[in-house]
């Protein structure tokens, strides 16, 4: 506990605070508000970097203009306003994300895994995308895609053993939080309000819908990951983050920064106007002002409303434009993992 408050999160990320003994409140404060603005303008730049690698039709002077105004504006939106207001760590974890996916994509896959072990260690909500990229391996693997039996054995073997020595660092710590703190808060019910979005609140329309919701998005990118990781990989990536945070017990809107890469890809891909209708949607639906739901509903139907929009990208823009891009640009494919020890 600190301040008569539990710590309901893992050991790492309360250890990751010990900077701050011996620091007032404001010095600690504003040394983290820089701390997380800087972990947001090193995901911008990594999201610039991937998106001239992979985009290379589409990128350009101006376009990297537009992505980098456009990542400042969403900087001034609700969720990072309130990870700065809430003191919230979520930009560190869109940072371990994006470092983790630019290593992925120079096929470093070592790094990958041990940089997605730590961040699930961190918090506990990237073990979804993690999850969602680990299926569509296997799947590689199991449609004869990717044939380097070694490196998948790197992959795992590496992914556990960061999990493994951030476990032992703070064993004694670790065993308390799993046993005592994690179970009691999956199994929290909060009081559903404005700034949650926990897919739990589904239940005020009906009993099974939470569990309808999460299977068709979890089981949705599972089926465009497994099909489009080598095709489309920065979608699957970008909109993997995405969809991490709908899956917990709790949820805020802070946490929704992990969205920020995926609305800076539709954006750059956007070409006709039901496409930019739909991202305007998105932007408007996840970090517009939630009250305005108030008006004309309930909240939970604006999480329905969440979970519509991350079912629907699938079929509506990101497969058409996988092959599309596929087909503009046959060098955009991503060589899968039997190309990985070729270098």
């Amino acid at each position: 506990h600190v301040l008569d408050r539990p710590i309901v999160y893992p050991p790492l990320y309360y250890w990751t605070y010990a900077w701050t003994r011996g620091l007032t409140h404001i010095e600690a404060y504003s040394i983290f508000v820089a701390g997380i603005t800087l972990a947001m303008i090193m995901s911008l730049a990594i999201t610039l970097k991937l998106v001239k690698q992979f985009e290379q039709d589409d990128y350009s002077p101006k376009t990297r203009n537009l992505l980098i105004l456009f990542w400042v504006l969403l900087l001034f939106t609700l969720p990072f306003f309130a990870s700065i207001e809430r003191g919230n760590t979520d930009p560190f974890v869109v940072l371990l994300w994006m470092l983790g996916t630019y290593c992925f994509l120079q096929r470093q896959f070592i790094a990958w895994a041990s940089i997605s072990g730590v961040a699930m260690m961190y918090k506990i909500y990237p073990a979804v995308p993690t999850a969602v990229i680990g299926i569509a391996i296997i799947a590689s693997y199991a449609r004869q895609e990717s044939k380097d039996y070694k490196t998948l054995l790197q992959i795992i073997g590496s992914g556990f053993l960061a999990m493994l020595l951030v476990s032992l660092m703070w064993w004694q710590q670790l065993v308390t939080y799993a046993t005592e703190f994690f179970p009691w808060y999956a199994d929290s019910d909060i009081h559903i309000q404005p700034f949650s979005h926990t897919i739990q609140h589904l239940k005020l329309i009906h009993p099974y819908l939470p569990a309808a919701a999460m299977a068709c998005i979890f089981l949705g990118w599972c089926y465009f990951a497994a099909r489009y990781i080598f095709r489309d990989p920065l979608m699957v990536f970008f909109g993997c983050l995405g969809i991490s945070t709908y899956f917990a017990a709790v949820s805020y809107v802070y946490n929704l920064v992990t969205l920020y890469p995926l609305f800076c890809l539709l954006l750059l891909r956007s070409r006709t106007w039901q496409e930019v209708a739909f991202l305007i949607a998105g932007v408007q639906v996840f970090i517009g002002d939630p009250e305005i739901w108030d008006i004309f509903a309930a909240q939970e139907w604006r999480v329905l409303a969440n979970a519509l929009w991350l079912v629907l990208l699938i079929p509506l823009y990101s497969t058409r434009l996988a092959f599309y891009r596929q087909d503009k640009n046959p060098g955009y494919a991503f060589p899968p993992l039997q190309h990985a020890t070729r270098q």
